[in-house]
């Protein structure tokens, strides 16, 4: 990428996604709602999650530990994404992993140097994240299997396949080397077809 990515940026979409999946596990009928046009939202959030992936690799070596509550990347990023309480915050100001733009830390995800350290926590935290959105949308899987609209219910399964796929790329820390023989796509389906590669190649082809 040309620019260092910021750990928001693949925050981001997984926050479209938990709204959408919010709405859709917690809704008391499907029809006041577009099922839909709400799971084409989040899929379209994921692919571009897998494209921004897709971009910025290949990843720096990543050596993945446990989290740890001293570390204060790690403490930001769960005090941020994570659905539940975390109490164990640091201060993230004082670190040289952080920095601040217009008032807000922002934590880059550079190549060397001291922000190179941030991407195991940021993938870690992300993928803690993802995990929680695959089981939200297992369970909408499950509420849609009724519902006579057959694309609605393809596209609910498609968000619970494309979590699935980016949630086993990020487990798998010697992906990104992956990435940068996978360059067959360029067009405007280059996002879905990462997400399909990622789903064959790293879960044999199942529907995760």
């Amino acid at each position: 990428m040309s620019s260092t990515l910021l750990a928001k940026t693949l925050f981001e979409p997984l926050e479209t996604v938990g709204s959408t999946l919010e709405t859709l596990s917690s809704v008391d009928s499907y029809m006041d709602v577009n099922v839909f046009d709400l799971a084409s939202e989040a899929t379209s959030a994921l692919a571009e999650l897998g494209s921004t992936l897709h971009e910025a690799a290949p990843f720096p070596t990543i050596r993945w530990t446990s989290s740890s509550g001293n570390d204060p990347v790690d403490s930001l990023l769960q005090s941020r994404y994570r659905t539940e309480d975390y109490g164990n915050e640091s201060d993230a100001t004082t670190s040289d992993r952080v920095k601040v733009r217009d008032g807000v830390e922002v934590i880059p995800l550079g190549l060397d140097g001291a922000t190179r350290e941030n991407w195991a926590p940021t993938f870690r935290v992300l993928r803690e994240f993802v995990e929680e959105l695959l089981l939200r949308a297992e369970t909408v899987v499950r509420r849609v299997r009724t519902l006579g609209d057959r694309d609605a219910r393809i596209a609910c399964r498609s968000v619970r396949r494309m979590l699935a796929s980016i949630r086993d790329v990020l487990a798998w820390s010697v992906a990104g080397a992956r990435f940068v023989d996978r360059r067959a796509d360029n067009g405007a389906d280059a996002p879905i077809a990462f997400a399909s590669w990622a789903s064959d190649t790293l879960t044999g082809g199942n529907d995760a």
